[in-house]
């Protein structure tokens, strides 16, 4: 499994934009790909401006699927991104314990 955190640093006064551009994306990513295992939008307390996705995947090619579907370039690459300062990701494997 891959888990892939997304920290969005988002310009002033575009919160409820980028919010609803997430919500647009969440309802498609899991109606339309069997890949994701969860697709989470958090906001951290006591701090303005910012978000965490967490997304988990079945495997490196369920995440590449994701990146090249439709929604993802009509929403999050056309609507979310130009809403933002900055945007940090990073990519784990989840380990057996």
């Amino acid at each position: 499994m891959i888990v892939m955190t997304v920290e969005y640093h988002v310009k002033p006064g575009k919160m409820q934009d980028v919010l609803q551009g997430l919500k647009e994306m969440s309802v498609l990513v899991k109606a339309e790909e069997i890949g994701c295992l969860g697709y989470q939008v958090l906001r951290p307390h006591g701090v303005e401006n910012r978000l965490l996705l967490v997304e988990s995947y079945i495997d490196e090619a369920a995440l590449e699927d994701h990146r090249k579907t439709v929604h993802f370039k009509n929403i999050l690459e056309v609507k979310v991104v130009p809403l933002l300062d900055d945007r940090i990701r990073n990519f784990y494997t989840a380990e057996v314990m």
